[in-house]
């Protein structure tokens, strides 16, 4: 339960940052800013913020606390004999988490959920530039008003 409280507030927190980062291009480029330049500038934060997370995850697992996933299993095993779920559905879950403990733990696995986080939060950096995009205002120039 924690863990995925925490992780919302991760990803939470990675959004207002990436709003943020789109917010403050726009200032520096006068109020105005296209969809082009708000999205390359939120599309880099989003590569940064999710290599960062990423290197961040796989040391934590790998090195710094590697008996996460097995105290997680058992805490997970525990939530569901506390709430009646049948051995089989157990077996079923555990076998599961077995598995995405293992893909999360190598280098591979990394990556890929890096990819997947990448477009998720490509998704949003495109969401936050449509709604900070502003253009220029036409300005028209003495030469357009001749006939």
């Amino acid at each position: 339960m924690m863990f995925g409280l925490w992780t919302f507030i991760g990803f939470t927190i990675v959004l207002i940052l990436l709003l943020i980062s789109g917010l403050k291009r726009k200032k520096e480029l006068g109020g105005y800013i296209e969809l082009k330049d708000a999205f390359q500038t939120m599309f880099m934060a989003v590569l940064g913020f999710e290599f960062l997370y990423m290197a961040f995850n796989f040391l934590y697992l790998k090195f710094i606390n590697p008996d996460f996933f097995p105290n997680f299993k058992i805490a997970m095993e525990n939530f569901l004999e506390q709430n009646k779920v049948g051995d089989e559905q157990i077996r079923e879950r555990l076998e599961i988490f077995d598995k995405d403990a293992a893909k999360n733990m190598n280098l591979g696995g990394s990556f890929s959920t890096f990819a997947f986080s990448i477009m998720i939060s490509g998704i949003f950096a495109l969401l936050f530039a449509l709604i900070i995009k502003k253009r220029r205002p036409f300005q028209s120039s003495p030469e357009n008003h001749s006939l």
